[in-house]
């Protein structure tokens, strides 16, 4: 009897023991991925701080299932920036404590220069197989352009990371005035002299609806994302744009075109608002994928830069996260598997039209509108090339941009983001609250169109009040981040 009771004892421990190793098996890790409120185009829940049920997310789940990956996606969204009092850099800077005071099981969050101190370095997941597996997506130039600190801190999203600046013309006006443009082209200040030297107003018609200062000293100086500061190239110098000679120089020339008359500022807003919905604008400069596929047939595009790596953001894993090593796994996996892709950029049903071609309207030539997947491994929609992953590194390899050449896309602003806000704030007040000054040759709205001299003056003012709140001092702290950057990853 007692040998009985034993044998059903042994059998009831050896069952719970068969138990308890299956639900370990089976137990899956919940990565939690935040975005900001509105930003996926195929979310439409509203809901913060909790997880959202969505169909593509439920089908990527059963993918990593199959997959047998022991991972589960959660998605949560946080406020959009203007219900956390506004978008100054110090907001931007609160948004990781904002998260984890509401969700302590955060995951990854999008990148963000302001908060550098709270992501988790990723050099060394780039190193295992599933980052290496990733990094085949990338050129050694773009990952190195994403260094900050010598570490690389996102996982970038997967475009043509190349931008250019370029011109849209008027196709009857280029052809009329071509072989001069085709000489300045690659200057772009000197485009700007020659149309102030030689356009002539035609009634209805305007030159160029805004001109934008960036674009026009483009070859000489890149912009440093959310500082109102700029690299000049030549010498690697970061500069204060308020107190540099060529580009007070631009500005004088961008205003006396202004008050010619060539952006409509002497026009009724109705009356140009009717001249743009009929664009019967000459030109037009900006900045974008360099071999654009869609352009309208009036007109001509010219690249007037040579190509550059372009500010591409991504997303990060928090230094307080448990699992940064199944968080990057599961971003990697999400960039890798094409499938998983598949469902997160097209859905798990996609419309084609009627040569079978996906239709969506979130992708366009160079880049899907979507933060999730790899767009570069997946099938083509109507509106992309085929065999998109050759095409764009093909392009990339053409581009021949040296390490010399290259600059870096980001700077760590967390220590520098009070005085960042409090600079945009002085060039906000004296632009009577519409524009940065400078902002302020680029627009036509009411007080703000001033005159050179007016304008001039306004810009020593402003310049003034920046230094006395120590903008010198923010632009010694940024030109040594870029000293370190260019002795790590170029040797200058």
């Amino acid at each position: 009897m007692k040998t009985v009771k034993a044998g059903k004892v042994l059998l009831i421990l050896l069952i719970l023991i068969a138990l308890n190793g299956c639900a370990g098996k089976d137990k899956t890790k919940e990565i939690v991925w935040y975005i900001e409120q509105g930003s996926e185009s195929w979310i439409d829940s509203e809901e913060t701080y909790k997880a959202i049920s969505n169909e593509r997310i439920d089908a990527v789940n059963e993918r990593l299932k199959e997959m047998k990956t022991g991972l589960k996606l959660v998605i949560k969204q946080y406020p959009r920036p203007e219900s956390l009092e506004g978008f100054s850099l110090n907001n931007q800077k609160k948004l990781v404590s904002n998260i984890i005071s509401k969700d302590e099981n955060v995951d990854i969050v999008p990148f963000n220069q302001t908060y550098i101190s709270a992501l988790e370095p990723l050099d060394t997941l780039f190193d295992t197989k599933e980052g290496k597996d990733l990094s085949q997506y990338y050129s050694q130039n773009q990952l190195d352009t994403e260094k900050l600190n010598n570490q690389i801190y996102l996982v970038p999203k997967i475009v043509y990371p190349l931008e250019t600046f370029y011109l849209f013309i008027n196709k009857d006006y280029y052809q009329a005035h071509k072989e001069a443009i085709d000489h300045v082209i690659h200057q772009p200040l000197e485009v700007l002299k020659y149309f102030n030297e030689n356009y002539q107003n035609k009634k209805d018609w305007i030159l160029s609806q805004r001109f934008n200062l960036e674009t026009y000293i483009a070859d000489k100086y890149q912009n440093i994302n959310n500082t109102g500061l700029f690299i000049r190239k030549k010498d690697h110098k970061v500069v204060n744009p308020y107190e540099e000679p060529y580009i007070l120089d631009t500005i004088k020339l961008i205003s006396d075109m202004r008050w010619k008359g060539f952006t409509g500022a002497d026009l009724r807003q109705e009356d140009l608002n009717d001249i743009i919905s009929k664009d019967q604008v000459v030109m037009d400069g900006s900045r974008g994928f360099t071999q654009r596929l869609k352009q309208k047939e009036k007109d001509v595009r010219l690249d007037m830069t040579k190509e550059y790596y372009a500010y591409v953001s991504g997303f990060s894993i928090l230094k307080d996260s448990k699992q940064k090593e199944d968080a990057f796994r599961l971003m990697a996996i999400l960039n890798t598997d094409k499938e998983c892709s598949t469902i997160l950029q097209f859905g798990t049903k996609p419309e084609r039209n009627a040569s079978g071609k996906i239709i969506d309207h979130a992708h366009y030539t160079n880049i899907s509108w979507n933060n999730f997947g790899n767009n570069m491994i997946i099938e083509s929609s109507e509106n992309e090339v085929d065999n998109k992953l050759e095409y764009f590194k093909k392009l990339e390899e053409e581009a021949n941009i040296t390490k010399e050449e290259l600059l870096p896309s980001f700077f760590d602003l967390s220590n520098v983001s009070d005085k960042l806000d409090q600079f945009d704030n002085i060039r906000m007040a004296t632009a009577d609250g519409d524009a940065d000054v400078i902002g302020c040759i680029a627009c036509n709205k009411g007080d703000t169109v001033k005159d050179t001299d007016t304008l001039m003056k306004d810009v020593e003012e402003v310049n003034q009040k920046l230094k006395n709140a120590g903008i010198d001092q923010v632009i010694q702290e940024l030109q040594k981040q870029l000293d370190e950057w260019l002795q790590n990853e170029t040797g200058n």
